[in-house]
């Protein structure tokens, strides 16, 4: 059986935000300059996308969202909501793709990407989180996710996975 040929795709992948660890002025500008910023980024990389009739795959979130356990009233909580909500828009809304993020290390997630659930009912089919190692399609290709987890044996853990290939692994 032949091989079914797959639209090539450029996506873009971040880990390492750290919330919580700089200034807020600092990360704000660090996404949002208009020239520089992370999400002038996600639109060259779209548009380049388009232009080479690729699929733009998305934004992929990678761990360590988050530096470490906020307060819900803290301005970097609040930060952390109205950045997510801008990958969201931005990425799915108005670039019509996917979001995904996985859970980080336990001294910096805490497992805090959970309070984005409520975006998966807004954004439905197009932004996962990922708390656990699954498998995932992302527009023809088979994708592994492998957060940060913590158990006894890895090997027996992964070994399922071990067994597959996959056209890319998230991590």
């Amino acid at each position: 059986m032949a091989k079914q040929k797959r639209q090539p795709i450029g996506f873009i992948t971040i880990s390492d935000i750290h919330i919580g660890h700089q200034p807020i002025e600092q990360i704000q500008k660090e996404f949002f300059d208009e020239e520089n910023g992370f999400f002038a980024k996600i639109y060259q990389v779209a548009e380049f996308c388009k232009e080479e009739g690729y699929v733009f795959g998305g934004v992929h979130i990678t761990g360590d969202y988050f530096d470490h356990q906020l307060s819900l009233n803290s301005p970097h909580a609040k930060f952390a909501f109205d950045l997510m909500h801008a990958i969201l828009h931005i990425t799915c809304r108005l670039l019509g793709s996917k979001v995904t993020i996985i859970q980080g290390t336990r001294g910096h997630d805490h497992a805090q990407i959970n309070v984005f659930e409520p975006f998966l009912t807004e954004f439905e089919d197009q932004f996962v989180i990922i708390n656990t190692v699954q498998e995932m399609e992302l527009y023809g290709y088979k994708v592994l996710c492998i957060p940060e987890e913590y158990m006894t044996n890895q090997t027996e853990y992964y070994q399922e996975f071990f067994e597959k290939k996959y056209d890319l692994i998230l991590g």
